[in-house]
């Protein structure tokens, strides 16, 4: 796992693609190679500082339209846990998740995505996370509330991570959340370009994530188009049911 801390520049932009590129250049020129491969230019990752300490309102934009990870004001989706093999229901597991207009953070655009859970043995809950979405199209968490960690980026020193990158490379891991106090949240890329099946549909190219947390590790199956179609957190699995 790659933990991609400290590296400039402070926020994703092409005037560090460009200096990134230069000093590559430079590598190849004094190691004699001139006759190897062109370099791949960066990707994944590559170039970003996470967690990012302070995000420049100029690198952002309005929308959230990465995507693996789409969010529309006003769109909402429902997860729900799948039929077992007899087709008998699950525990009823219920997630809904809806997109309305977030409030600036740090001067940063940002757009709310707030996740109701139902039907768990011990209760339900909700969650309001904040996302924006920079010039590259990479993903970032802004803020949370109600399902830990509790966090605003540029109060009491916290930073805004990384969600979900422009392009998603298998391998690539970071800081989901920077400066909080607790159990870091740290995301993994453990598959790309996957087939999914699911109650109703499929999908292809299904970028897989595995969020590690002070409350455990699930893995998120998210298509094109359309999002989260699959979480599992072992007992707690959820799969796309319907949208609106």
């Amino acid at each position: 796992m790659r933990l991609r801390r400290g590296r400039p520049p402070a926020h994703p932009s092409r005037r560090g693609a460009g200096a990134a590129v230069v000093t590559l250049a430079a590598v190849v020129v004094l190691g004699g190679c001139s006759s190897s491969a062109p370099l791949s230019p960066p990707t994944g990752v590559d170039l970003l500082t996470v967690p990012t300490p302070t995000p420049d309102p100029a690198d952002f934009v309005e929308r959230v339209d990465n995507p693996w990870f789409p969010l529309e004001p006003g769109a909402v989706a429902t997860l729900a846990a799948p039929t077992t093999p007899t087709g008998a229901q699950g525990p009823g597991l219920e997630v809904t998740r809806s997109v309305s207009a977030g409030p600036d953070v740090a001067g940063v655009p940002t757009t709310a995505l707030t996740t109701v859970t139902t039907g768990r043995a011990a209760g339900g809950g909700r969650v309001v996370d904040l996302f924006a979405q920079d010039v590259d199209g990479n993903v970032w968490w802004m803020a949370s509330a109600g399902g830990g960690p509790d966090f605003e980026a540029g109060v009491d020193g916290a930073e805004a991570g990384l969600w979900m990158p422009a392009q998603p490379r298998y391998g690539d891991g970071w800081l989901a959340v920077g400066g909080t106090a607790g159990t870091p949240v740290v995301v993994t890329v453990v598959a790309v370009d996957q087939d999914l099946a699911r109650p109703g549909g499929s999908s292809d190219d299904v970028v897989v994530l595995q969020v590690e947390s002070g409350s455990g590790t699930r893995v998120d199956s998210y298509a094109p188009g359309e999002g989260l179609v699959r979480s599992d957190a072992g007992e707690d699995e959820v799969v796309l049911t319907g949208v609106g």
